[in-house]
């Protein structure tokens, strides 16, 4: 009996190469991905058994900012991995996302969804979402 990853290795090695690469740069970046999630759970972690911030009368401490500084600035790093790898889902496949996402919610129930899902895209110029840091 075959192993879940003797599986995937088979079904991924015929797969075009081009496509491989995606895949494997979409591997990558959750790795990398996961890496600063733990290291962000870890810093939260040590914000949370710090003693509050905002009812001191000095203010924050140094080593408070600083490592809430390192939080934000693992979470931006966050978004951008994600961004990237909604990229190489779109080289991918050769389409853009929005074309990805309106093909399937044509396929759903009609309840509102689809029609919804359109009107966001037009107001937002095409891009149905947006990630500001």
């Amino acid at each position: 009996m075959a192993t879940i990853l003797e599986t995937y290795v088979e079904d991924t090695s015929q797969l075009p190469p081009d496509l491989q690469r995606h895949l494997t740069t979409i591997k990558n970046l959750d790795e990398k991905c996961l890496e600063i999630s733990s290291i962000v759970q870890q810093n939260v972690n040590l914000l949370l058994l710090m003693p509050c911030q905002s009812q001191s009368s000095q203010g924050p401490t140094e080593e408070y900012l600083v490592l809430n500084k390192k939080v934000e600035q693992d979470q931006r790093m966050l978004l951008q991995l994600a961004e990237e790898k909604v990229i190489n889902i779109c080289l991918g496949t050769g389409k853009p996302l929005g074309s990805q996402i309106e093909g399937q919610t044509q396929e759903m129930p009609s309840h509102g969804t689809n029609r919804q899902m359109h009107g966001a895209s037009r107001r937002t110029g095409g891009h149905l979402f947006t990630i500001t840091g």
